[in-house]
């Protein structure tokens, strides 16, 4: 739970859940099949599960997505 100091929530108390802790980019995707490597072992202990996002140039339209747990 955490108290939401301000913006259109201020003032409640919300449940988190899915939270991003951080970004990371693996490289670029040409339309072709491709594999791509991250290094699990570098992540915080807390991580519980990876999302990835197969997104177009800058804040484009995400193309596809999957969701991993990890631990």
């Amino acid at each position: 739970m955490r108290q939401i100091g301000r913006g259109e929530n201020s003032g409640r108390t919300l449940k988190e859940s899915n939270i991003v802790i951080s970004l990371e980019e693996l490289g670029q995707w040409r339309g072709q099949p491709r594999e791509f490597a991250l290094d699990v072992s570098r992540l915080s202990k807390s991580v519980t599960d990876i999302a990835v996002l197969v997104q177009t140039v800058g804040q484009g339209a995400i193309l596809g997505a999957a969701a991993q747990p990890i631990r």
